[in-house]
């Protein structure tokens, strides 16, 4: 009779394992979409204002500044710097997706920029 109704009462709530899992996965989609909108937008920007995406140094992971051991300022790129613009302006997905992503989920690579 317990199993019954708690049955009846989760039914009733429409919370069942693949409801829960489905939206779940809804939201992944949402915060991935979100990740990558500035990412797509920024290729799209230098495409259509005929700017390089690549500097000298366009490799491993985002910082603000990059220092040669010299310690004068390495360009890491157009694509790169506008990435940076809006983290700098205090765009905290952006920021969050950046910094804390592994480096093969960032998507700021050489080859996905090709693919975009």
């Amino acid at each position: 009779m317990i199993r019954a109704t708690r049955f009846l009462a989760s039914m009733a709530k429409n919370t069942t394992i693949s409801t829960a899992l489905d939206s779940g996965r809804s939201q992944q989609i949402v915060e991935n979409r979100q990740r990558l909108r500035l990412i797509v937008l920024t290729v799209i920007l230098c495409g259509t204002q005929n700017i390089p995406l690549r500097g000298h140094r366009d490799d491993g992971a985002l910082t603000t500044v990059s220092e040669n051991e010299a310690g004068s300022v390495v360009n890491e790129g157009n694509f790169r710097a506008l990435l940076q613009f809006p983290v700098d302006g205090g765009d905290s997905v952006q920021q969050n997706h950046l910094q804390n992503t592994g480096k093969n989920a960032t998507y700021i690579s050489n080859k996905t920029q090709n693919e975009i």
